[in-house]
């Protein structure tokens, strides 16, 4: 084995034989890092990426294997966050069914599981998905003989309420009280920065004072902190890599955050490139900072709010203030999104309203 670097990003690379052809090929995983750490866990999985390619379908194939083989594919293609939901949701699988042959799998016994798990339509409906993707993924690969029992699996009908779509996104006045509630300093300046810029958490949570550039009143989001890993990736898309521009009162924080996270950098000896809204008494920070909003907002709100909520907000607020979908859409870093497309919607279509109340007391011309 031996690592490789391309445009910036490290890759731990072998050869192994094809057995179709007899021929040398190369195969390779992503190194986040080069450490003895990262480099065994990049060699496992590089291990099964080879594996995969050189096993011959057996008769008989367990979900055991045909995970390995789904994960292993996948680590060539996805980050480490969407490596972890998946590799969760293979367990998950293998706890429903066991160690079962999924060639001989039916749709009655996997409705039957699954139902035996949960009989929460949005459970049932979301491992629905999930295992679908998993056996496609194998059939398209040569792993797994025949599907077509999916076709018989339809989703439930979901009969529970919905969540309304004003508790995904919070007023002005409900932010400002919200931040106001907060005992706890550097979680109540994470929260405005989060309503203030729009950033993702796990971006927020990536930021140094490095990548503030004050002189342009820029934030270059250029990486995110993986909530259940803890290691720094690219972002989440192409198009989430940006550079959000800071407003007054998000410059004034920004500014004051930034100074605060230098000030402890040289009481704490550290080094540069500390995160700004890590606090180093949070192994977790972000568990930690979930934890905090959603105690805070139930106290006071009556309703949990999570962390997106107020990437949510960030997005009403600027749809208050008149922007077009568009804008808003860059500033986020996303192409597109149902639920920006229907807040920004909803708030434009209140504004109409509001607008409507006002013009309709008015007397323009007294004609009597």
């Amino acid at each position: 084995m031996w690592i490789e670097k391309s445009r910036g990003r490290l890759r731990l690379c072998t050869r192994y034989k094809d057995p179709a052809s007899g021929s040398l090929r190369k195969a390779s995983v992503a190194l986040a890092k080069d450490t003895p750490q990262a480099r065994n866990r990049a060699a496992a999985a590089l291990d099964l990426v080879v594996e995969s390619r050189t096993s011959i379908a057996p008769e008989v194939m367990r979900l055991s294997d045909l995970s390995r083989y789904y994960l292993a594919a996948l680590s060539r293609e996805v980050k480490p966050t969407t490596m972890e939901r998946n590799g969760s949701k293979c367990r998950t699988f293998l706890r429903i069914f066991g160690d079962v042959d999924v060639n001989k799998l039916t749709a009655g016994a996997v409705r039957a599981r699954f139902f035996d798990y949960s009989d929460k339509p949005s459970t049932f409906n979301e491992n629905l998905i999930r295992f679908k993707a998993l056996l496609r993924w194998g059939y398209r690969n040569d792993l797994v003989r025949d599907i077509q029992f999916l076709e018989k699996l339809a989703p439930l009908k979901d009969d529970e309420k919905r969540e309304k779509l004003e508790a995904k996104f919070l007023e002005a006045d409900e932010c400002a009280a919200l931040v106001q509630a907060m005992t706890v300093p550097h979680w109540r300046d994470l929260t405005q920065f989060l309503v203030l810029s729009g950033l993702r958490i796990g971006e927020a949570m990536a930021l140094t004072d490095e990548d503030l550039d004050f002189d342009r009143r820029l934030i270059l989001v250029t990486k995110t902190l993986g909530h259940n890993t803890g290691i720094v990736t690219d972002p989440k898309t192409f198009a989430s890599r940006r550079s959000v521009y800071m407003q007054d009162d998000l410059l004034a924080l920004s500014r004051r955050v930034a100074a605060s996270a230098r000030r402890n950098r040289r009481i704490l000896l550290l080094g540069r490139g500390q995160p700004l809204f890590a606090p180093l008494e949070a192994v977790t920070p972000y568990n930690a900072y979930r934890k905090y909003l959603r105690e805070t907002s139930e106290a006071l709100l009556g309703r949990s709010i999570t962390p997106h909520v107020l990437r949510h907000t960030h997005a009403s607020l600027l749809a208050e203030q008149g922007l077009s979908y568009d804008e808003i859409a860059r500033r986020l870093g996303h192409g597109d999104s149902k639920v920006t497309r229907a807040i920004y919607v909803h708030v434009t279509e209140r504004r109409k309203e509001k607008e409507n109340e006002r013009i309709r007391e008015l007397h323009l011309v007294n004609f009597a």
